[in-house]
This record gives C-alpha cells, structure tokens and sequence, in this order.
C-alpha cells in the first residue's frame, strides 16, 4: 500500500467511516510497520487541529449578529491595542450605533481572524484557569464506563479533551480518540464491549452492539435490576434511589466476604478489623452437622484461605452451606455470623487480576444469579486507592454494601460519590 492510499485509509478510520475489514487491515499495517504508526499519529495530529479549527475558520462567514454598543466598543479597543492601532478615546456624547457587518466587510478578513483568536485564546484561558476541577455531570445519565486496559484514550467532552482512564464515567456525546495500540473496553447496560481499532469514536455509536457479552436481560419492559440502576442512572438519581437493605444477626463486626454465595471453594474471608484487635473465625458446614468446624485464632483481616495451614485440603464442597462466626478475641459478646452456599461451578476470585479485571469480575458478580456480593466486595476493596476512588468502584460499592445492610460503610460511598466528579 503507497502512501496515498494509506492516508486514504487512515482518514477513513478517524472518521468512523471506515468498514470492519479496513479497520482489520489498517490495525495489522500499524503492526507491522512502525514508520506507519508514526505516519498515523501525524495524521491524527493534523486531523484534529482541522476538525477543531473548522468552526473558527467559518466562523467570519456567519449571519452577522448585532453587537451591544459597549461591548463593541470595549471589543474595539482590545484589538487596536494588540495590533498597537492608535487608541480613539470614547466620544463624550452618544453616537449612532456602530454598524459592526460593515466595519468587518471582506477586504478585511484579517481583522476578523485576529479578534476571533483573541477572543477564542481568552475564553480558553479564563475556562481552565478559573475552573481547574472540571464540573460534574451528575443529572446525565452515564452511558457506559472505560475500562482502558493498555494504551492511551483521550476523551472529547463540552469541547474540552482529557486523558481517559479505568472506571470513568461516558456520556453518550464523549468522543473517544484511541491511540494505536491501545486495549479498552466499554461497560454498558448490555455489557462489555471490546475496542481496539484506533480512531476516533463517539460513545452513542458504540452502544449498543450485537457482540456485547456477557448478556443482561432487556429492561425495556421490566424494572431494570439494582445494578443497572445504580451504575446507569445520573448520579443524582441513583443516589436517591440507592436502598440500604435491612439484614439480621448481631454483632457490631461488618463482615464483607464471604456473603449469600460465593464462586470460590477456598474464598477470602475479609471484615472490617480495627487496629491492634484480633479476631476468632469458626467455619461449619451445615449440611453435614457431625463433621467438625474449622477454626482459626488470632485473626486479622484477610484471611486467605488456602494460606492457613490448619485448613490445607480443606476446600469447600460445591452446593455446600456454611455459617461462619467471626468474634473479637476474648470478647464473646460480639459474635457475628453469616450463612452463606458454595456454587457448584462459577467465576473464582483471583486477587492477582489487574485493576480493570477485578472491576470486571465485580460487576459480573453483581449481574450474575445468584449474586456473589461477597466476592465483588473482595475485588473492590484491593483495587489501589486511584482505581477504589473512580465512579465505577464506587456505584458497585454502593450496590453491595446496600445489599448487605452496611449502613456505615453505605453511606460513607453517598459521601465519596457526591464527592467524585465524571472528568478527571
């Protein structure tokens, strides 16, 4: 392919024009040839001052509008000044108004692009610099999450572009510029869709697909379920339509996997220690009463079930029930305890995953039946600090911690939300 015709093709594919078997062949040309990948992110560069300087360049062609007489005026004096034009003082006694079409007539183009400019850099510089935290989008619903796996994205909102990372919030407006080479997914209502052509796109377009996986059920004409409507709502409406669950059993010891079912047959048993106490862990299996609990002494949150030596081929039975007791020790009185089944075939937690796969697998824990709570609540709470604080973490948080009837813990994610903003 000569260069013409990869320039051909490489337009094509920034403006979302291109067929799935060209986007196929320009991804292996990127692969293959690193003179084009250069050759590409010229391209793109050059593309996007276009696309973006377009509407400056037209705006002088524009059906002229008429300018209040002060404005003008001040207008007036700001480009004399710029273009060191002698300054005319305003005249003590009014004039007629200025007519602002006639003063830009076409033997003055110049004029018109320089106050443009003017303006235009002005405007940007009071924008960013008054408003350094851009401003939350909390009455629009979201459209789907990014989930950035390799790469770069950059994210085109209100006119303004922003670096894109893992567990953002996506209006169906944003663009999303991906760079070569890049690996990200979409979480939308229909699930996960996968995207690793470069180019530009906006999200509407990406949403919905025919490939997306895993499927959940149409909510066209049913309620849709708490997950939907917590991480698809704005935000204000899903934290006024967040429900905290009213669950039973005493103790003051949150405890947050393993809860109702899990997927793994050795789970993670995490509850919320405070410093300098340890905790009892009694583990029985109530479908076979006679056989003996295990336990462990001495605790602290987590414990790793298969890193306890006293439990070593003491994996769980698929569809088994077990009640597990969690107390302070040499502090019987607060006991807690939780039953919770074993699934005969699921999704094991894998702690080593990387940040977006555990924001993957809690959210198919949440959508799943039955739903593991326990076991999304134990990949969302090892993300690192920066994924934990992103919108996605913290509206799956909010869902489980509501399920599970931790009031503590639920309202302070409200907290953090209301806290958080959709741009970086």
């Amino acid at each position: 392919m000569d260069t013409e015709d990869f320039e051909e093709l490489a337009i094509q594919v920034l403006a979302g024009e291109a067929t799935l078997e060209e986007r196929a062949r320009f991804d292996v040309l990127l692969q293959q040839d690193a003179g084009r990948q250069a050759q590409f992110q010229e391209i793109q560069a050059a593309w996007w001052l276009v696309r973006e300087a377009g509407p400056l360049a037209e705006a002088p062609h524009a059906p002229s509008q008429r300018i209040p007489p002060d404005r003008l005026q001040a207008l007036m004096q700001t480009v004399r000044r710029e273009f060191k034009l002698p300054i005319q003082e305003p005249a003590e006694t009014a004039k007629p108004p200025f007519d602002f079409q006639r003063w830009f007539e076409p033997a003055r183009p110049a004029w018109a692009a320089a106050i443009l400019l003017i303006l235009g850099g002005l405007w940007v510089f009071l924008d960013r610099t008054s408003n350094p935290n851009p401003r939350p989008d909390s009455s629009i619903p979201s459209a789907a999450y990014l989930l950035l796996k390799t790469g770069q994205v950059e994210i085109v909102r209100h006119s303004r572009s922003f670096a894109g990372r893992s567990g953002l919030a996506l209006l169906p407006t944003d663009t999303l510029r991906v760079a070569p080479g890049a690996a990200l997914a979409l979480m939308s209502p229909h699930g996960l869709r996968p995207l690793t052509s470069p180019g530009a796109f906006l999200v509407a377009d990406l949403i919905p697909s025919p490939t997306l996986a895993p499927a959940i059920p149409d909510t066209s004409t049913n309620p849709p379920p708490p997950v939907i409507q917590t991480l698809f709502l704005a935000k204000n409406e899903a934290l006024n339509a967040a429900q905290l669950s009213t669950t039973r059993g005493g103790g003051t010891i949150p405890v947050y996997a393993p809860r109702q079912a899990t997927a793994s047959r050795a789970p993670t048993f995490l509850w919320k220690c405070e410093l300098g106490k340890t905790y009892d862990l009694f583990l029985a299996d109530e479908l076979e009463p006679g056989r003996a609990p295990l336990r462990l002494t001495l605790a602290i949150s987590p414990v790793d079930f298969n890193q306890v030596p006293e439990w070593k081929d003491q994996i769980l039975a698929p569809g088994g029930l077990y009640r597990l007791i969690i107390r302070e020790t040499g502090q019987p009185l607060s006991a807690v305890e939780h039953t919770f089944t074993v699934l005969p075939a699921g999704d094991p937690v894998d702690p080593t995953n990387s940040p977006e796969e555990k924001l993957t697998q809690a959210f198919r824990f949440l959508t799943r039946e039955p739903v593991c709570t326990g076991d999304a609540l134990s990949l969302l709470l090892s993300l690192p600090p920066d994924y934990g604080r992103t919108e996605l973490a913290l509206r799956l948080k909010l869902l489980a911690f509501g399920s599970l009837g931790l009031a503590d813990e639920f309202h302070e994610t409200i907290a953090q939300l209301k806290a958080t903003v959709s741009k970086p």
